[in-house]
This record gives C-alpha cells, sequence and structure tokens, in this order.
C-alpha cells in the first residue's frame, strides 16, 4: 500500500490553498505541518527521510518520515526562490549531496541570478554548483 502525506506551512488563519483531492477509499496523513515550514515547495525521498526545499523558510529541511521531526540541513535569508531538491546519484560534481536550486538568490534583483547548489544531507558547508545571470553592473557593461 502507497503512503500519501500532506506537508502544509502557515497556521489556520492563513489564505486556502488549493490541497489535491484524496483519491476514493484514501485519505492524509499529515506528516508534519506548521513552523519551521513556511511555504515548501518540493521534495526527495529518501528511505524514511524527506527533504524539503522551503521558499518561506529559506531552508532546505529533513523530515524523519516515521516520527515527522525536522531538522534544518541548510539555510540562508536570501533563498527565497528556492526550487527543486534532487538527491545526487553520485555523479560529479553533486556527489551523493543534496542538489537544489533558487532561481534568485538576490532578492533585490528582478530576474535570472539563480544558483545551483550542493550540500550534505547531514548538512554543513554549502556549494555553489552553477550561478545564472552575472551580476547586473557586469550586465550593464
Amino acid at each position: 500500500r502507497t503512503r500519501t502525506m500532506l506537508i502544509a506551512a502557515g497556521a489556520a488563519s492563513a489564505p486556502a490553498r488549493a490541497q489535491p483531492a484524496p483519491v476514493e477509499g484514501w485519505a492524509f496523513d499529515t506528516l508534519v505541518s506548521g513552523a519551521p515550514l513556511a511555504a515548501p515547495w518540493d521534495v526527495a525521498l529518501d528511505g524514511r527521510t524527506l527533504y524539503v526545499s522551503d521558499r518561506g523558510a529559506g531552508a532546505i529541511l529533513r523530515v524523519d518520515v516515521e516520527t515527522g521531526a525536522v531538522d534544518v540541513v541548510a539555510s540562508d535569508p536570501n533563498w527565497t526562490a528556492l526550487n527543486a531538491v534532487l538527491i545526487g546519484d553520485g555523479s560529479a560534481p553533486g556527489g551523493d549531496r543534496l542538489i537544489f536550486v533558487d532561481h534568485n538568490v538576490d532578492g533585490g534583483a528582478s530576474c535570472c541570478d539563480g544558483q545551483v547548489m550542493a550540500v550534505a544531507r547531514s548538512g554543513g558547508a554549502v556549494d555553489v554548483l552553477s550561478v545564472g545571470a552575472p551580476p547586473a553592473a557586469a550586465r550593464a557593461r
């Protein structure tokens, strides 16, 4: 049997968001809700560990699917447009680390200074693997 889990952010007073309807005869299990989740965007599952990119928290979170315990793997207040989170397949340059994307790291810029980054699944230093558009000063030349 497949387990369907709902990950939700926000308080009861938050605006209603569209939620997928459960398949007839199935129900959602709420794995985790509320803080530290603010605006979860994408997930990657590795065994009993779920990794979540959260735009509102500016963080990559680790969730134990058995207990619902949440830990911060990496965070930065400039990560306001986090998108995909993937588990590396062992090949370069990401190795077996978590690979994640923020498509606009500089929240003050209007567009396109995104980065592809990597961090160990246990946390630690974040490596920038790729950078999008150059800084505005360089683009103005």
